[in-house]
């Protein structure tokens, strides 16, 4: 068992592992004019919306490495008998180790030399198919329903499962739930209920994600298809906020040339929301609300006009958040966030059979998170997360029956199951049905770098939680 371990030990050790960053990594090395290597070179990351610096010491080989977060970077390298080389534009995505070289000249007087320009968009760091949707898409880009989701069909490898309006899961296996993994600023939220959508969030809460359709990092577990990380909003040192309505109205709609009148639509969407400083460069707060409310008519078109009727109602949604980030120092930051959703449905879509057999619909998400980052040094960072995530849903049958079989037991919501030639009225099986996940989690990272033949970035992972999900 030792000879066991022992061998397990050293090929971890003896292969390389890839790091999966959550938010983003800035790496790179420091070379003088000819091209040598410049070791104790100081490299400074500024974060230009927020004022974050992150710092690091080049190492023997001259070369970096920076945990950040996400956006956009001045990088500063001093070293003394140097000129200070700066590079401004440097742009970092969710999941991206971006790789950004420096070269410093000699110099006997006070200079700088500044270049402009980003990192390489080809990143050769890793073989996982998938892209990132960057903050500018999400901000601009136009999607049905305002559904931030939807914009992962723009990552290679993405499709969307059409069948799922309110929230069109990017999946590669026909709207299996279980073949998708929802991490939000690295916590796992993705509901495995099996019934039901995916949590909700307003897409005014969302800075931008990634999308991994396979070969995707190994801490990245329990879902065997598609991985989406993402990145909520954060405040900045600027004062800012936004107020937003949509609207649809059957006003500018055809009649339905089935039912022979204007199907009814009515769509209201409003949205805020409000970030900047506590603290400049240090604190920094982001909130946000959104509801959204639609009058709906469902028409049943059977072929007993008794039985068709149209049923009014209004379905709702409310989501919101808060966000704060601290920056301790520049090798300590802080980061908790709640937010919370609900959305209800008074009835489903008509069809061709009895009204009865549709019934209400209620969802609701809530989710906590506390993360600390600590840089321990040039070669070594521990994150730890602790969060819980809760995920439910409930229906009911929209008749009721006063001779329930289970009327003893107080239940009375129902029909009986009555079947004519080329119709029937029967209730939907699965009603009344009331499901909830409760997942909380305890995360620590720990990551360190060695030369063996190269550099080499080994990952330790411990992970404690516990998931719940009560029979319907």
């Amino acid at each position: 068992r030792v000879v066991r371990s022992l061998f397990l030990a050293c090929a971890l050790l003896a292969l390389p592992a890839a790091v999966f960053a959550q938010e983003a990594t800035l790496t790179g090395t420091v070379a003088d004019s000819t091209g040598g290597v410049l070791p104790g070179v100081t490299v400074v990351a500024v974060n230009v919306a927020t004022g974050n610096r992150f710092e690091a010491v080049t190492d023997e080989r001259g070369i970096y490495r920076i945990p950040a977060r996400v956006g956009a970077y001045t990088i500063t390298a001093e070293l003394s008998g140097f000129a200070t080389a700066t590079r401004s534009g440097v742009q970092l995505l969710v999941g991206q180790t971006a790789a950004v070289n420096l070269q410093m000249a000699p110099s006997t007087v006070q200079e700088t030399v500044t270049v402009t320009g980003e990192a390489p968009l080809l990143n050769v760091s890793t073989s996982s198919l998938g892209g990132n949707i960057d903050p500018e898409q999400v901000k601009e880009l136009p999607v049905a329903g305002r559904n931030w989701m939807g914009l992962a069909l723009l990552a290679p490898g993405s499709r969307t499962a059409s069948g799922n309006a309110q929230a069109p899961l990017p999946d590669r296996n026909g709207g299996e739930v279980r073949e998708f993994q929802l991490n939000m600023d690295g916590q796992q939220i993705s509901s495995e209920l099996g019934a039901g959508n995916q949590p909700k969030f307003s897409q005014d809460s969302i800075a931008e994600f990634q999308f991994i359709s396979n070969r995707f990092d190994a801490t990245q577990g329990r879902s065997s298809g598609v991985q989406v990380n993402v990145i909520t909003k954060s405040g900045t040192n600027a004062l800012s906020g936004l107020f937003r309505t949509n609207f649809q109205s059957d006003k500018f709609n055809a009649e339905d040339p089935v039912v022979g009148r204007k199907l009814a639509i009515s769509n209201q969407q409003y949205s805020t929301a409000l970030g900047g400083p506590v603290l400049l460069n240090k604190l920094h707060y982001y909130g946000n609300f959104e509801y959204e409310r639609e009058p709906r008519t469902s028409i049943f078109n059977s072929p007993y006009p008794s039985f068709n009727v149209s049923l009014t109602g209004k379905d709702n949604q409310k989501k919101g958040g808060v966000r704060l980030d601290y920056q301790l120092s520049s090798q300590t930051r802080l980061m908790g966030k709640y937010s919370k959703a609900t959305f209800s449905q008074p009835f489903g879509a008509g069809n061709t059979g009895f009204s009865g057999s549709t019934g209400t619909n209620a969802e609701y998400n809530w989710e906590g998170l506390g993360q600390l980052t600590q840089v321990l040094s040039n070669r070594m960072v521990n994150e730890i997360r602790v969060g819980e995530a809760v995920f439910g849903l409930a229906n009911k049958n929209l008749t009721t029956w006063s001779n329930h079989w289970q009327k003893a037991n107080g239940i009375t919501i129902g029909s009986p199951r009555i079947a004519f030639t080329g119709f029937a009225i029967a209730p939907n099986a699965n009603y009344p049905r009331h499901q909830d996940q409760w997942v909380w989690s305890a995360r620590d990272d720990f990551t360190t770098s060695y030369a063996a033949a190269g550099r080499h970035d080994l990952r330790l992972v411990r992970r404690f939680g516990s998931g719940l999900q009560p029979d319907p």
